[in-house]
């Protein structure tokens, strides 16, 4: 029903439904996992055949099968959010009313932040690094 193929240090997966050819990375170097996948997916695959498993208009069907039909798709992966860009976007959001001075004494402390912290840091690695800044500090 389906075969595995190694590519490189990694396997991928191909079958065939209704006459259409599938194939989907399995992300594993490991010849065992692979067998498992495969497993859990003619499985899957077989209950499609016997209309027990119904998959959804659109939906990958690897993936489908391979969450014994939990997922329509891969999950979408999401750009993180960094130091710079929250900072950009609290700079262009501030309230109206704000007197200027106290803009031009946010602007030099997020400058600064931005100089020890680094604008391309994630938003998750930021105590981490701030951390590692104290204890740096003399």
């Amino acid at each position: 029903m389906a075969t595995l193929d190694q590519r490189g240090i990694g396997y991928r997966i191909i079958f065939y439904y209704q006459g259409q050819r599938f194939q989907h990375a399995l992300k594993t170097e490991s010849e065992r996992e692979a067998g498992q996948l495969k497993a859990i997916l003619e499985r899957n695959l077989e209950l499609v055949h016997q209309g027990t498993l119904h998959p959804p208009e659109g939906a990958d069907l690897a993936v489908f099968l391979l969450s014994n039909g939990q997922a329509r798709s891969l999950p979408k992966a999401e750009k993180p959010v960094t130091l710079a860009g929250l900072l950009g976007k609290f700079q262009a959001n501030r309230p109206p009313g704000k007197e200027a001075n106290t803009r031009y004494t946010e602007d030099i402390h997020i400058k600064h932040l931005l100089h020890v912290i680094g604008g391309r840091t994630i938003l998750q690695e930021v105590p981490a690094r701030l951390q590692k800044y104290v204890n740096a500090r003399p």
